[in-house]
């Protein structure tokens, strides 16, 4: 019953403050760009996931189906997670199986052959570069969002609340010994929150996110010159044939 009229009590003096019958207490500066900046950082690594989503898997038909065979793993409790396929793949597949198609003996065949095998190293790489920054980013990022972030959010919300009831205790009786209680709770909560935000826009978490374009740009180094080592071997290797 305690619990149910301090909720009413929060929601009267929410509803007060919206119709303008009563002031709120304000946060500072500071804990307004701080709730900003932890905002926009949200913003951003939703954005960050779904734009390197569609770099990992392109193709938005299969990137859907995908996802919904994932959901279904999911319920069933299946750990084995299908893996994309790349149009690479696919490219090399067809060229080795048309060198069959060939004498095998002849110097389009060997080309032929030789180019899908390049290819074929080529996708492999993709699927390395997936992996990699799936490991090394997606889920560092999903791991920031449900553990430093995720508490960020909570503690903000009980500030909010504690707002709330302390601005109804006052709206009351500024002088009781219920007001001063709950101003406490409030100061003591807005502390923790901003201990928190800070840590998360401003400290330690400022280096575990360049850690995070760090991993992507070095993946990205590491597919590019696998890749282009592949087929300058290829190149070569045509030119021999040639």
């Amino acid at each position: 019953m305690h619990g149910i009229k301090k909720s009413l009590n929060k929601v009267n003096q929410y509803v007060n403050e919206k119709i303008g019958t009563s002031k709120p207490t304000a946060y500072d500066e500071t804990y307004i760009q701080m709730e900003k900046d932890v905002d926009q950082l949200i913003k951003m690594f939703y954005d960050l996931s779904s734009k390197i989503g569609d770099i990992l898997q392109p193709n938005p038909h299969v990137r859907a189906k995908m996802a919904a065979y994932s959901h279904l793993a999911k319920i069933r409790g299946d750990t084995n997670s299908e893996s994309y396929q790349h149009t690479t793949k696919s490219l090399a597949n067809s060229l080795i199986r048309e060198s069959n198609t060939f004498n095998k003996c002849t110097l389009f065949s060997e080309a032929l052959r030789e180019t899908g095998q390049s290819f074929g190293d080529i996708a492999q790489y993709n699927q390395e570069f997936d992996h990699t920054v799936k490991t090394k980013v997606l889920e560092v990022i999903d791991s920031i969002m449900k553990g430093k972030i995720a508490t960020s959010v909570k503690l903000r919300r009980k500030v909010h609340s504690n707002r709330l009831m302390y601005d109804s205790r006052k709206r009351k009786d500024e002088k009781s010994i219920k007001t001063t209680q709950a101003h406490t709770k409030f100061r003591d909560s807005l502390s923790k929150s901003k201990k928190q935000m800070y840590n998360v826009v401003y400290k330690s978490q400022v280096f575990e996110n360049i850690s995070i374009l760090e991993s992507l740009v070095n993946s990205q180094i590491e597919l590019e010159t696998n890749s282009l080592n592949s087929l300058e071997n290829l190149s070569k290797k045509l030119a021999e044939i040639k």
